[in-house]
């Protein structure tokens, strides 16, 4: 039977001494502001995916890719109501 190394997660390395920010996973938790385009004609309930904006990957792999709900409020001038017709 094979099974991934519990020490090292199958990496071959061990951080003897690991800081206390990331605990030896070398990356840690932050918050940043990114300025996104919005396409016209995006509606309520789409996602809209930004590439290479997601989280680090794991053991230095590349970042994914970032995934943004879309969720729009309502506006007291603004409606998406089409006018009926009364025939």
């Amino acid at each position: 039977m094979n099974k991934t190394c519990p020490t090292c997660q199958g990496t071959g390395r061990v951080v003897s001494n690991p800081c206390k920010r990331c605990n030896g996973h070398g990356r840690t938790e932050a918050q940043r502001s990114l300025k996104i385009k919005i396409p016209a004609g995006v509606e309520a309930g789409q996602t809209l995916r930004i590439e290479g904006e997601g989280e680090p990957g794991a053991i230095g792999g590349a970042s994914g890719d970032l995934l943004v709900h879309i969720e729009i409020e309502p506006h007291r001038y603004f409606h998406a109501r089409w006018p009926q017709c009364h025939h």
